[in-house]
């Protein structure tokens, strides 16, 4: 778990299926279309869920200290978005 965080705060449910949702920090609202990212999980499990939740948290916080510490490339932050960090996420499944 990253920045001391517990990914399971990040869960939750919709009909039995687990989703992740992690709010945008207010430094990089400017590089996103929206205050979130919301994936589904794609599983029923909670054990499953715990754990793709952990790899999400492990993944968007890497983004987000590449995008602070300056190393994405012009065309990466304006490319960023919702949809960018979810098809980053999509290897994790």
């Amino acid at each position: 778990m990253t920045s001391g965080r517990r990914s399971e705060e990040y869960l939750y449910q919709v009909k039995h299926t687990y989703y992740y949702r992690e709010r945008i920090p207010n430094d990089l609202l400017c590089y996103f279309p929206s205050k979130d990212l919301r994936r589904s999980l794609r599983t029923k499990n909670l054990k499953s869920a715990r754990k793709l939740s952990r790899l999400c948290t492990a993944k968007t916080e890497e983004v987000f200290t590449m995008i602070r510490s300056g190393v994405m490339t012009e065309t990466q932050l304006e490319r960023c978005s919702d949809l960018n960090i979810t098809l980053v996420l999509n290897g994790l499944s």
